[in-house]
């Protein structure tokens, strides 16, 4: 089992919640993160979220593009939140990681932030970029954030002179609430 958490950096070993498939599902003791173990190579990852993840009948969605009003109500409310905290505005630098079709960047944009989208595929990001009408650049943060000096991810957004919410983990979890990730299955069962 990987033993350092993404979320708060925790050393202390995960409790193994749920095995599916071929992966354990592990919940960090201190901050609740619930992620998959072993964590994926990006190599691994990336391949799988080529165009036909956001149009197939095996894996994603069957119609991204159709479903994009739902996604914009509730993109449009998670934006209204992180502003309501202070975090965002008018000249805010917002970096969108999976952007899919740019329904966040259009909406961003259309408040006055200061958008860029990035997608692992190329064909992804062209697809979001002729939907959004706005740039969306192809490849991993990774590659993306390579020119930075700093070796942490979010020193590097900073560097890039994005504005970085960075709470501690129990300003969330101290009163029983958890961290979680919300993510489509990479595969659908058939019927």
């Amino acid at each position: 089992m990987d033993v350092s958490c993404p979320g708060c950096c925790s050393s202390r070993q995960a409790l193994p919640c749920l095995k599916a498939r071929d992966a354990v599902l592990v919940k960090c003791p201190d901050c609740g993160l619930v992620r998959v173990d072993p964590w994926p190579a990006e190599e691994q990852v990336l391949p799988l979220y080529g165009l036909s993840y956001f149009r197939g009948p095996t894996r994603g969605y069957l119609d991204y593009a159709a479903d994009e009003p739902v996604f914009a109500r509730e993109m449009g409310r998670r934006l209204t939140a992180l502003e309501g905290v202070g975090c965002g505005g008018r000249g805010t630098r917002l970096l969108d990681v999976g952007c899919a079709s740019g329904v966040l960047l259009r909406i961003a944009a259309g408040r006055g932030y200061r958008v860029t989208g990035l997608e692992a595929d190329l064909e992804v990001a062209r697809w979001a970029s002729e939907r959004s009408g706005l740039v969306v650049q192809a490849g991993s943060v990774t590659q993306a954030l390579l020119g930075a000096a700093s070796k942490d991810l979010i020193a590097r957004l900073r560097a890039n002179g994005f504005t970085v919410y960075d709470p501690e983990m129990d300003m969330f979890t101290m009163m029983g609430g958890g961290i979680h990730c919300m993510a489509q299955s990479l595969r659908r069962e058939p019927g």
